[in-house]
């Protein structure tokens, strides 16, 4: 423990502490499984032992399209058994089987309780209400629907049209009606990202076209990454470089080929051999992660704690794949063995809702609220607001400048939080309590009485 002289107390508080938030518990690999033989699975790995789980899930018997976590829930899109699958996430036991879903693509929690599925080729949206466990209506969209992404009380999906679509359909969550189609003016939507100013990136992958009979390539278009600010206007557009058959996202294997970490407000977009970053709050490109040896990507996740980049590597139709793990460089530090096409990857990190969780609005700033009682004996609650998700550390300091309590170390969600503090072991006296998220960081003064 070091200790500090009073008079240097403030700027010690306000200095920036490096800190390493709550690990990622566990990551959730898909694996899509060949087609003819519906032999999808999950795959499980757990970077705190380096434990990993095949067939996590057992007795899938279908080809494995997504994976999408919320709370404690995980649920898989078992697109060929037309279903969805819940399970537990600590325990890996299915919980329960959603049937009546035509060919689920992606899933995305709309509201508490609600869930808006794409069906890859049916032309719509199917609603589910996740507490019963049922489907309870379908919305129609564009051709081809992929991803879903949520801002406020509306719903987005990409209608891919296998690269002839041009369109987003944006749907009401209240009413479960399209209220618009947007034409965002890129073939191929495939992907949607809300980031944390409220911003929808879509990610097209582009098209290539062929003659009459299939047997000559007559055009190609390239992919495009597409940023609509919150009134919806556009504010960025990036070109893709795209070859026949590879560089854009989504041309070789039917992977979740964009990921948006909220900790570093960056986008993560798979573009044949590297993966491109852009930063979210300037919609900007920032640089590229190569990705090493010649074996197929087919899915991207990001760990914005530990600056780790999660990327599927597919080995062929009937052979188990596996998982590179890069450092922000493109090296490879470890791997793990997965299942056949590997394509969908979820970080499981306690206290994040990966989904969107509800349509109520999201606080417009942090704060560090007054603690109740002050002065106290022996526990107060703290109470603190987040603007957005992300690592937050809540440390309590004596007037010496030792730490003696660390209430938050770790990724908190974005609302209105608390924390009690139980200081019944230590003497009467001031305490400073500091809260820093990101660059935000303020101090209260609290009173424990004896």
């Amino acid at each position: 423990m070091r200790y500090v002289p009073q008079t240097l107390l403030l700027s010690v508080l306000l200095l920036p502490i490096a800190v390493r938030g709550q690990q990622t518990q566990a990551v959730f690999v898909g694996n899509q499984g060949n087609f003819s033989d519906a032999n999808g699975t999950v795959t499980v790995y757990e970077p705190p032992t380096g434990a990993v789980t095949q067939d996590a899930v057992p007795d899938l018997g279908t080809l494995v399209q997504s994976i999408t976590l919320d709370g404690d829930r995980g649920y898989v899109m078992s697109n060929t058994a037309g279903a969805v699958d819940v399970f537990d996430l600590a325990t890996h036991d299915r919980i329960a089987q959603i049937t009546g879903v035509a060919d689920p693509r992606y899933m995305a929690v709309v509201a508490p309780g609600k869930a808006y599925v794409s069906n890859l080729f049916s032309g719509t949206v199917t609603v589910l209400d996740l507490d019963a466990h049922a489907v309870v209506g379908t919305i129609a969209v564009g051709f081809n629907p992929e991803d879903v992404a949520v801002r406020g009380g509306q719903a987005f999906v990409a209608n891919f049209g296998f690269g002839s679509s041009t369109t987003v359909s944006v749907i009401d969550v209240a009413t479960d009606q399209v209220v618009e189609t947007m034409d965002v003016g890129c073939h191929g939507p495939r992907f949607l990202d809300v980031d944390a100013d409220g911003d929808l990136w879509v990610v097209c992958a582009g098209e290539v076209q062929y003659n009459a009979d299939f047997t000559q390539i007559v055009n190609v278009v390239p992919g495009e990454v597409v940023v609509y600010d919150a009134d919806g206007a556009e504010v960025a557009r990036h070109a893709l470089a795209r070859t026949t058959g590879s560089g854009a996202p989504g041309t070789e294997v039917f992977g979740q080929d964009v990921y948006y970490d909220p900790l570093t407000e960056e986008v993560f977009v798979l573009a044949g051999e590297e993966v491109l970053v852009f930063d979210a709050a300037t919609n900007a490109q920032t640089g590229a992660v190569p990705i090493p040896g010649e074996t197929q990507s087919g899915g991207i996740a990001y760990d914005g704690i530990f600056d780790r980049l999660y990327v599927a590597r597919v080995t062929g139709f009937t052979t188990a794949g596996f998982v590179s793990i890069l450092d922000r460089n493109g090296t490879e530090v470890a791997r793990f063995e997965a299942g056949v096409i590997p394509a969908s990857i979820a970080l499981y990190q306690p206290g994040v809702h990966v989904a969107t969780e509800a349509a109520a609005a999201v606080p417009a700033d942090f704060r560090l609220e007054p603690n109740y009682p002050n002065p106290f004996n022996p526990a107060t609650t703290m109470p603190f607001v987040l603007a957005r998700a992300g690592h937050v550390s809540l440390t309590v300091y004596d007037l010496l400048g030792r730490r003696v309590a660390t209430l938050v170390d770790g990724v908190r969600p974005a609302g209105r939080q608390a924390v009690v503090w139980e200081a019944g072991g230590l003497p009467g006296g001031v305490y400073l309590a500091r809260l820093r998220a990101g660059a935000f960081t303020q101090t209260r003064t609290l009173t424990l009485l004896k």
